[in-house]
């Protein structure tokens, strides 16, 4: 079961890495024209499709997910069977609306569905899911993020797991392994685009004339 949360999370973190640079990068599609030429037009129906799915949800997915992830670590079971991909497309569509809103909360949120959601799949209990709750938690921050080290020391310190610190090390090695078969690091992505940007260009060159040394 280990095995099979690591490994969804690294394919599922990877595809969620890729999804938001192409979505701040833009494709050559309606969507990423519409954003361009209307950006506060495509902010409002991203919203707009963000509030509906946290109506389908009864609100599970609204917020940065505390509550739901709380849950899932205490053994609540009246969460929508669908909250993992709800979660996962309300954050990749805020995400798409450049409105900064954070990555890390959502990412522990969704893992720790989908580690739900594999315990429910192989009929396991609530004794034997909170351990992959906790993995599905650190596996997918660190499939996002490619930060191995940063995902498994928030994760162990959130559940005082210090008994299940290889199991952890492990998971978000894999995790973070697999994601990278599908995307390059997010931060080193988001990085670039920043310095592509206009503005950024327009201070570079006075920044390099100060830097240049005076004869």
């Amino acid at each position: 079961p280990g095995l099979a949360v690591a490994l969804s999370c690294g394919l599922l973190g990877g595809l969620m890495s890729r999804l938001i640079v192409a979505s701040m990068r833009g494709l050559p599609d309606r969507a990423s024209a519409w954003r361009a030429r209307a950006p506060l037009r495509f902010a409002a129906a991203c919203a707009t499709a963000v509030a509906v799915i946290g109506v389908i949800s009864a609100g599970s997915t609204a917020g940065a997910g505390y509550g739901p992830t709380r849950d899932l670590l205490e053994g609540a079971e009246d969460l929508p069977l669908l909250y993992t991909p709800l979660k996962f497309i309300a954050t990749w569509l805020s995400a798409w609306t450049g409105v900064p809103g954070g990555l890390f909360s959502p990412s522990l949120a969704i893992g720790a569905g989908l580690g739900h959601d594999v315990a429910r799949l192989l009929g396991l209990d609530q004794a034997h899911a909170v351990p992959l709750i906790a993995l599905g938690m650190a596996g997918f921050l660190a499939a996002t993020t490619q930060g191995p080290l940063t995902a498994f020391i928030i994760v162990m310190e959130m559940i005082a797991g210090q008994t299940m610190v290889l199991s952890l090390m492990a998971c978000v090695l894999l995790s973070s392994g697999v994601s990278r078969w599908i995307a390059r690091p997010l931060y080193l992505e988001l990085a670039g685009l920043v310095a592509q940007a206009p503005w950024a260009r327009a201070l570079a060159g006075p920044v390099e004339e100060a830097a240049r040394p005076r004869r």
